[in-house]
This record gives C-alpha cells, structure tokens and sequence, in this order.
C-alpha cells in the first residue's frame, strides 16, 4: 500500500491525474526497474551460493550434486528472469502510460 500511496502523493504533487487506475499503472511502470534488479540479483546469489557448495563439498557427493543443482537452476533462474524482464519491458514501453 506504501508504493501506491507514494504513486498518489507523486500523482497530485505534479499536478497529474487522480484516477485510480492511471496511479496504479504509474506505480507499476515504477517498480518494474527495481523487481527486474532484485530478481537478477537474488538469481546470481544464488548461482554463487550454489557454486560456494559445489567447491567446498569436494569430499561429499551429495553436496557436490546439490550445489551443482542449485547452480543449475539458478542459470535457468537468470535465462526467465532475462526472458521476463525483456518481455515486462516491450509491453510496458509500448503503453502509453509509461515513460
């Protein structure tokens, strides 16, 4: 509720809209950046983390195997997240609602 608010408050000050759904969709086309950011960081996160496992469980299969899947899906993670990002993008630069 915090971002919308923030949207109202931003709205009014300049002077724009108090539509509802045009708040929202501001609001929306300001978070895209900052989800696309943390998704791809939470992603190479874990791709280290899983990296960190792989090479320190050097003596334990199952370590070694867990650390390498989570390496794994954590490079599928970053191909959806690019993916995702591209496409969230296309849309939302071809609207009119957003800059």
């Amino acid at each position: 509720m915090g971002a919308v608010a923030w949207a109202y408050v931003t709205a009014v000050s300049a002077g724009g809209s108090t539509n509802p759904a045009e708040i929202i969709a501001n609001t929306i086309c300001a978070l895209i950046p900052e989800a696309g950011t943390l998704a791809w960081a939470l992603a190479l996160l874990m791709f280290i983390y899983g990296g960190a496992k792989y090479a320190y469980g050097a003596d334990d299969p199952g370590a070694r195997k867990q650390g390498k899947n989570i390496a794994v899906n954590a490079m599928i993670g970053l191909i959806i997240v690019a993916v995702a990002y591209a496409l969230v993008n296309a849309i939302a630069n071809g609207s009119p609602v957003c800059p």
